[in-house]
């Protein structure tokens, strides 16, 4: 792993647009997927505001997303993610791979999504949050490191933490579901490039650095194994 301690926030946004920013070094379209969630809210906005990435040629894979979700409920990530990245860089809908949060069939939107992503190939870069318990996309410990794609259901930790997010836009709305879709750890670990960001969360980038075995009761640990992993704080 190497980790990249950044002195600002500034320097920190800087420093995730050029990992991007080297996506792009290749004619290849490469395949991307980036983590909803309050870390990466400035380095969405620093790509909103340049044109350089506007209608650039690259597929988004999407992470995870709510499963099950009542017809009009607002809070999933798709519209999270169109409205704050995906749509302002003017990525082709047919260039977003997404889960849909009000599919009937949790079970056959599942195998679509992980039908369609096999045929597509593994990312070329995985920018990707993490959890209070090591979690990668939803996958919540414990997790086994061959987990492909699935659906999960939230921990109470990982439940109380997206009920809380979403409290502050929609407070008068029923409980969020329960169970959600998501990349499994083995397709993360299929990314060529995977990249952590993290801001102020000393702790946890500290825990990451003395788990140098994997442990499925903190899944952020399988990336011991991986060839290439950007760890990016601040």
């Amino acid at each position: 792993m190497d980790f990249i301690k950044t002195n600002s926030e500034t320097e920190w946004v800087n420093a995730a647009v050029d990992l991007l920013r080297s996506c792009f070094t290749s004619p290849a379209c490469p395949r991307l997927t980036f983590p909803t969630g309050n870390t990466p809210l400035p380095f969405y906005a620093a790509l909103r505001q340049s044109d350089e990435f506007k209608n650039r040629d690259f597929e988004f894979i999407m992470l995870d997303e709510y499963a099950g979700q009542s017809a009009g409920d607002m809070r999933n990530f798709s519209r999270w993610l169109a409205e704050d990245l995906l749509d302002p860089l003017h990525v082709p809908h047919e260039n977003r791979l997404m889960f849909d949060p009000y599919a009937a069939d949790i079970t056959a939107e599942c195998g679509r999504f992980r039908n369609e992503f096999a045929q597509k190939g593994p990312l070329n870069m995985a920018f990707l949050g993490v959890g209070a318990n090591g979690h990668l996309g939803m996958n919540d410990p414990p997790s086994a490191a061959d987990t492909g794609v699935r659906v999960v259901k939230f921990s109470d930790e990982t439940y109380e933490a997206n009920q809380n997010y979403w409290a502050k836009e929609y407070p008068d709305l029923p409980p969020l579901v329960t169970h959600g879709y998501t990349l499994g750890l083995s397709d993360i670990m299929a990314a060529e490039h995977v990249v952590l960001l993290l801001r102020h969360k000393d702790a946890l980038v500290q825990k990451i650095r003395e788990t140098k075995i994997f442990d499925e009761q903190f899944p952020v640990s399988v990336l011991n194994d991986h060839k290439n992993v950007t760890i990016l704080y601040v």
